[in-house]
C-alpha cells in the first residue's frame, strides 16, 4: 500500500513587519490554511508533517496566541498531523501543550513515523541527539519490517551533501544509528532555501524549503509497497509565467464573509503572483437584509422593488476607493430575478469595472419540477445574464449541484452553445464546489473562454486555482492555459 505524505515547514508565524521582504511569516495563518484546505480537497495525503519554526520567536508576548491560531487551523486537517517544534518554537513541554503532540512514534499504513522533538539547539543553528533518543529508532524498529521514517527540525545530512551550513555535531552516530535501523527516510526543514531529494546507502534525504518564503514550497512524498520513494515539490504560489487574475473576491460586507480585508486581500493577491483581482460583491447582499436576500429571495420575485431595500453600494464603492487601480478593479456578483432583469441599480451600473453574473436561486431546483423544467429555466436566466451585458457568468451549474441535484445530461453542452452564442465567458469555480466535467468539456470544444475565480469568501482562497489547473491539464493535457482563459477585462 502507497503512503502519502505531505512536508511542510518553517511558517515562522508573527505579527511584526520582516526585515527581509521575501519573509512572509504575517501571512502565516493563511498560508497554512490554504495547504489545509488543499491536502483536504486535492492532495488527500495520509498525513500532514510540519517540521518545526512553527512561530517565529518563543519570546514574542503573544507566543503562546500565536500558535493556538494555527493549531486551530491544523484542527481543520481531515488526516493526521505531526508537529515537531524548532528553534524558534517554544521547548517541547510548552509547545504540546499547544500542538498535537504523538507517540514514540505513529504507524500509518504501515509506515512507522518517528519524531524528534527534544533535540537541543547547538551553536550555528546546529542540533545534538541525545543517546537515549538515539535509542527510540532501536525501540521504533523492534518486531516491525516495514519503512521508518524520522522527522525533525534540523537536517540530519552526511557531510558535503547539500549547501546546507545546518547538521547535527553527531551527525555521523545518528547517520550509523539509522542504516543500523533500516530507516528509509529522513524529513527536515530549518534550511530555508530546502535542496533537492537525494538518497544515500538506501536512505532518502528530504529537507522541505519554507512555507513562509516566495514561492511557499511544500512536498508531496509517497513511500511504494515496493519501497521506492517518490517525492514532487508543489508551491502555494501560482506558476510563473501566466497572467493570473482573479475577478472573484469578496468583501466584508458579504453576509457569507468569513475574514475577507481588501487591505490583506492585495498583499495575499501580490504574494500568491496574481497579475490582477477584481472585487465583486453580491448585488443582493448590497441591496437586501440577510433575511430577506437568504430566507424570503425576496428580492428574485421584486428586484429593487420593494420596501425593505437597502442600499449598501455607496458604502462598497467607498471601502475599495483607495485601492482601485490598474492592479485592483472593481465590479459586483449581479444575481437575476425572475422575470430576467438583472438586481442591480442603473446608477450603481456606471461605477463598475466589470460585471459578474450569477444565478443563486433557481426554485425548480427543489419544487419538485422535473429536469427539462430545471434545465429550460436555468439556460432562460442565463440568456437573462448574457443578454443584459454580463462580462462572466459566475459558477454556471452551482446552483443545481448545491441543491443537491443531478445535473442534467444534456445540459452542460446546451449551457455551453448559448454562452458561444452570446461569446460569453463561463468561470471555472471550485469554492466548496466540484465544476462538471462534461461543461468545462463541452466548453472547450466549442471554443468558450474561461474566467478562474477564487470566489474568495475567506483570504486564503485568494487566487486559490490549484483544483482549476489540475482539471484542464486532465481534460485537456497539453493544452496551453492561454488557450483556456479569457483576457481580464481591461485589457
Amino acid at each position: 500500500m502507497t503512503m502519502k505524505i505531505l512536508l511542510a515547514g518553517d511558517l515562522h508565524y508573527t505579527q511584526i513587519e520582516p526585515i527581509l521582504p521575501e519573509k512572509r511569516g504575517k501571512l502565516a495563518a493563511h498560508l497554512l490554511r490554504r495547504l489545509v484546505n488543499r491536502a483536504n480537497r486535492f492532495i488527500h495525503p495520509d498525513v500532514l508533517i510540519l517540521v518545526g519554526d512553527i512561530i517565529d520567536s518563543p519570546m514574542a508576548v503573544n507566543a503562546s496566541e500565536l500558535l493556538k491560531e494555527l493549531r486551530l487551523i491544523i484542527n481543520e486537517a481531515e488526516m493526521p498531523v505531526l508537529v515537531v517544534p524548532g528553534n524558534h518554537d517554544p521547548s517541547a513541554d510548552k509547545f504540546y501543550q499547544i500542538m498535537p503532540q504523538s507517540a514514540d512514534f505513529l504507524e500509518i499504513n504501515g509506515v512507522r513515523l518517528v519524531p524528534f522533538a527534544r533535540d537541543p539547539e547547538q551553536p550555528g543553528f546546529n542540533a545534538w541527539r541525545s543517546k537515549s533518543e538515539l535509542a527510540r529508532l532501536e525501540a521504533a524498529r523492534h518486531n516491525f519490517n516495514g519503512p521508518l521514517v524520522t522527522i525533525q527540525h534540523v537536517p540530519v545530512l552526511p557531510a558535503g551533501a547539500t549547501g546546507s551550513p545546518y547538521n547535527y555535531t553527531n551527525s555521523t552516530e545518528i547517520l550509523s544509528q539509522m542504516c543500523a535501523a533500516g530507516v528509509t527516510l529522513s524529513l527536515a526543514g530549518h534550511y530555508h532555501l530546502g535542496h533537492l531529494p537525494f538518497e544515500t546507502d538506501k536512505l532518502t534525504f528530504v529537507t522541505v524549503g519554507a512555507l513562509s518564503e516566495t514561492p511557499f514550497p511544500y512536498e508531496i512524498i509517497e513511500i511504494k509497497e515496493s519501497g521506492e520513494i517518490k517525492t514532487v515539490t508543489e508551491y502555494l504560489k501560482l506558476p510563473e509565467g501566466m497572467a493570473f487574475y482573479d475577478y472573484h473576491l469578496h468583501t466584508p460586507l458579504a453576509y457569507c464573509n468569513e475574514n475577507m480585508d481588501p487591505s490583506v486581500a492585495l498583499d495575499l493577491a501580490h504574494a500568491f503572483g496574481l497579475s490582477r483581482i477584481g472585487f465583486a460583491e453580491h448585488s443582493g447582499h448590497l441591496y437586501c437584509s440577510r433575511q430577506d436576500y437568504g430566507r424570503r429571495n425576496i428580492w428574485y420575485y421584486q428586484g429593487l422593488n420593494f420596501p425593505e431595500r437597502l442600499n449598501r453600494a455607496g458604502e462598497y464603492f467607498e471601502m475599495l476607493r483607495e485601492f482601485r487601480g490598474d492592479f485592483c478593479r472593481v465590479g459586483m456578483e449581479i444575481d437575476i430575478c425572475r422575470d430576467g432583469s438583472l438586481l442591480l441599480d442603473t446608477a450603481d451600473s456606471t461605477r463598475l469595472d466589470f460585471r459578474l453574473g450569477a444565478i443563486h436561486h433557481l426554485p425548480e431546483c427543489t419544487n419538485g419540477a422535473s429536469d427539462a423544467e430545471v434545465e429550460a429555466e436555468l439556460l432562460r436566466l442565463t440568456e437573462g445574464l448574457l443578454a443584459g451585458g454580463v462580462d462572466m457568468v459566475a459558477h454556471p451549474l452551482r446552483v443545481i449541484s448545491w441543491a443537491k441535484r443531478k445535473i442534467p445530461d444534456g445540459l452542460p453542452l446546451h449551457l455551453a452553445n448559448l454562452l458561444k452564442k452570446y461569446s460569453g465567458v463561463a468561470e471555472l469555480n471550485f469554492h466548496h464546489d466540484q465544476p462538471s466535467g462534461n461543461f468545462v468539456l463541452a466548453c472547450l470544444e466549442n471554443g468558450v473562454k474561461f474566467s478562474f475565480g477564487g470566489d474568495a469568501h475567506n483570504l486564503y482562497e485568494i487566487g486559490e486555482f490549484y483544483g482549476h489547473l489540475a482539471m484542464i491539464d486532465k481534460l485537456a493535457p497539453g493544452l496551453m492555459i492561454t488557450d483556456v482563459l479569457a483576457p481580464p477585462i481591461g485589457d
